[in-house]
């Protein structure tokens, strides 16, 4: 696979996306892309002159483990190859989060076509991994971090125990049991060098607490054979430092704090190394193995359950019917509230949410008059049911087929009934 080097700048504007949560934000341009591997960044309320004083100790690598990472040795002076941190930018051509489609939909795509026609689909896929670290005070900080395939949600972080916490059955891609052990022992002693760092740092460059830093960062994989890396630092939601062309830079904007910051990262070529290798090599890797494990798992039918009830009452004399579809599986479902074939408008869908295997549950109300109910159904259509729909009544409507069977078999009967009555009386007869 053919790489690109880090160019650009990105776009923090302000709004930000959650860290761990479900929640997808709009982190400007990063969008969908925002993602984090590597980051340092502080807030200064005024300017920093003069050269900065050499860093006395950081958390250094003896050089890069399958996947780009490297297991930490001994603490070493400045000078040496060190993990710090870092910020980038995909450059120009990237995906924003505008032009992404669906994970479901390309996964869906996917299945539906081969050869090139599947391969082209891939073009825009995204990895992506968001931090958000909180340093409220000297000794209080928080870490927190999610990753994402497109718009789906695959992984987050246990603050707690330093781990990858993986939110499907297909989270691993095709990587090694090692190789991740690998790469969650790579982020926790980052993290730990973070939160040293910045602490150590923060008097010498005037900067405030509370603060709050913001990094993304991952690969896009454009075609079958190209990928792209990016990887940028924002603090408060706005630009700060942007990884480029092997070197940290300050971005567009940014005040003279990042200037310092941009100086002290990049006397480090080991922390510069490994960070061009997560994003051109480890990202691309695993992200393949991801799309791959999930197209697999995307295949897996699950039929649903469906059931009505009643929820609150919007006001006196109306109802609020409400229509529950659980256990499906893929996530791509159409439930909607009918009269005969009319869908109703008013219909309010909810969020579908996830069950712990891996199936999803959604539920869809409409707000009626009491007296208006009656006839009305809701109809489910999703791809295990094989086209056929399931369909609930509400109250006593009795559908069609019923009432024929209903008027039908009691017919029949009485017709058999009175041929054996006939029969049996003709043969009586004889003498």
């Amino acid at each position: 696979m053919r790489h690109e080097a880090p160019t650009g700048a990105g776009t923090f504007q302000g709004s930000r996306r959650e860290a761990g949560s479900g929640e997808a934000g709009d982190m400007g341009a990063a969008g969908h892309q925002a993602g984090a591997t590597a980051g340092l960044s502080w807030r200064g309320n005024e300017s920093m002159s003069g050269r900065l004083r050499e860093p006395q100790t950081v958390f250094c690598f003896n050089g890069c483990l399958r996947g780009g990472a490297r297991r930490p040795g001994a603490r070493r002076k400045s000078g040496r190859k060190c993990w710090g941190g870092s910020a980038e930018k995909a450059g120009s051509g990237e995906a924003s989060a505008g032009d992404m489609l669906p994970l479901e939909c390309i996964l869906l795509a996917a299945l539906l076509l081969q050869g090139d026609n599947a391969q082209a689909i891939q073009e825009h896929l995204v990895f992506t991994i968001i931090q958000i670290s909180s340093f409220v005070n000297q000794s209080w900080v928080q870490h927190r971090g999610s990753g994402w395939l497109g718009d789906m949600q695959t992984h987050g972080w246990d603050t707690d125990s330093g781990t990858i916490i993986f939110l499907h059955t297909w989270s691993k891609g095709n990587f090694s049991d090692e190789e991740l052990l690998d790469l969650e022992l790579l982020f926790r002693v980052y993290l730990i060098g973070l939160t040293r760092e910045a602490q150590e740092y923060v008097s010498q460059l005037h900067f405030t607490y509370p603060f709050e830093i913001q990094v993304v960062g991952g690969c896009e994989l454009r075609s079958s054979d190209f990928s792209k890396g990016f990887l940028r630092s924002a603090y408060e939601g706005s630009d700060f430092v942007t990884f480029q062309n092997m070197s940290l830079v300050p971005s567009p904007g940014a005040d003279s704090k990042a200037q310092s910051v941009c100086y002290l990262i990049n006397q480090y070529e080991g922390i510069k190394e490994i960070v061009y290798r997560l994003i051109t090599n480890t990202c691309p890797r695993f992200v393949l193995g991801l799309f791959d494990a999930a197209k697999v798992d995307y295949k897996r039918q699950v039929r649903p359950e469906a059931w009505l009830s009643t929820g609150p009452a919007p006001r006196p004399g109306r109802l609020r019917l409400v229509c529950h579809v659980s256990g499906f599986h893929p996530k791509p479902v159409q439930v909607t509230w009918m009269r005969g074939e009319q869908e109703q408008q008013g219909t309010q869908r909810g969020d579908i949410l996830p069950h712990a295997d891996g199936t999803w549950y959604l539920r869809v109300t409409l707000d009626v008059a009491a007296r208006e109910a009656a006839g009305l159904s809701c109809r489910v259509k999703h791809s295990s049911l094989g086209g056929q729909d399931i369909v609930l009544y509400w109250g006593h409507h009795v559908p069609m087929y019923l009432i024929l069977l209903a008027v039908t078999v009691p017919l029949v009967l009485l017709i058999v009934l009175g041929l054996w009555f006939r029969k049996r009386c003709s043969y009586q007869d004889i003498p």
